[in-house]
C-alpha cells in the first residue's frame, strides 16, 4: 500500500480539486511499477507554483527556470520520495497541448512516481 501526502502551497490548486484524482494517479502507477506489492510505503506531493518550482530547479538542477514536475527519490523502505509539481508551468502546456488540465496533471505525478 502506498501513502501519499499532499500540500499545496497555491491557491489555484485548491480550485481545480484534484486532490483524491491526485492520490489515484500516484497509487495506481505505483502499483504498476512495483507489482502490486504488499510493501508500505510513502510519497510526498508538493503542488506548488512556478516561483517555488523554479527556486528548487535553479539549487539542484542549475536550472534557473520553473519547470513542471521534479522528483527526489530517497533510499528509504518506507518514504519513497518528494514530488513538485507546479500549477502555471502544467497549465500552459496544457493549453499549448491543447490537453485537458487533468490529463496532464495525471501525466506528471505518473511520471514523477516512477
Amino acid at each position: 500500500m502506498l501513502k501519499v501526502e499532499i500540500t499545496e502551497n497555491h491557491s489555484s490548486w485548491k480550485k481545480l480539486g484534484v486532490m483524491r484524482f491526485i492520490k489515484n494517479v500516484c497509487q495506481t502507477a505505483w502499483q504498476m511499477q512495483n507489482k502490486l506489492t504488499a510493501k508500505n510505503s510513502e510519497i510526498s506531493i508538493l503542488l506548488t507554483n512556478d516561483a517555488f518550482i523554479q527556486k528548487l530547479n535553479a539549487k539542484y538542477r542549475n536550472m534557473d527556470k520553473p519547470t513542471n514536475v521534479l522528483s527526489f527519490p530517497m533510499d528509504d523502505e518506507i518514504m519513497r520520495g518528494d514530488i513538485i509539481i507546479s500549477y502555471e508551468t502544467v497549465k500552459k502546456e496544457a493549453e499549448l497541448e491543447n490537453k485537458n488540465i487533468k490529463d496532464h496533471i495525471a501525466l506528471m505525478v505518473a511520471h514523477g512516481t516512477l
